[in-house]
């Protein structure tokens, strides 16, 4: 059985608690997500994605210039440790109805975040591609190229 660590992303995107919401939103579009971790002295506080920015901050009136990440992000994050079997980790995420956990050390520090789109890839994998509905999970998790907004 494959573990979180096999499967999660290292190096995900992520913003300071003191960063603007703007600032949060610039770092998402370069990097072409929807998600960003917050974390201060590597350990995680919470995570931030477009929907916090647009329904508790946009939709609210905030300044997304003027209101700090910290204000609208999601705390504390749901965690799993890199060693915990990958059946397991996924089973939480369905019963939480979560898309994402952050992965973190056994000092709290954060290592990575394991996302269902992540599992999808690595199942798909592990079925050498034979499956067809999980391809075409996969090839719509991938972001764009280019991003015709930016």
């Amino acid at each position: 059985m494959a573990t979180v660590g096999e499967v999660m992303t290292r190096d995900p995107p992520s913003a300071r608690p003191s960063m603007s919401l703007r600032e949060a939103a610039l770092v998402m579009a370069s990097r072409q997500t929807g998600f960003l971790l917050v974390v201060e002295d590597g350990r995680p506080l919470g995570v931030l994605t477009s929907m916090d920015i647009i329904i508790r901050a946009v939709a609210r009136g905030l300044d997304v210039d003027r209101t700090a990440v910290r204000t609208v992000m999601s705390s504390p994050p749901y965690t799993a440790g890199p060693s915990e079997p990958l059946e397991n980790a996924a089973a939480r995420m369905a019963k939480m109805k979560l898309r994402r956990l952050v992965v973190v050390d056994d000092e709290g520090r954060a290592v990575g975040v394991l996302t269902s789109d992540g599992i999808a890839t690595w199942l798909a994998r592990a079925r050498e591609f034979r499956d067809p509905l999980l391809n075409a999970i996969c090839q719509y998790s991938e972001p764009p190229s280019e991003m015709p907004y930016m």
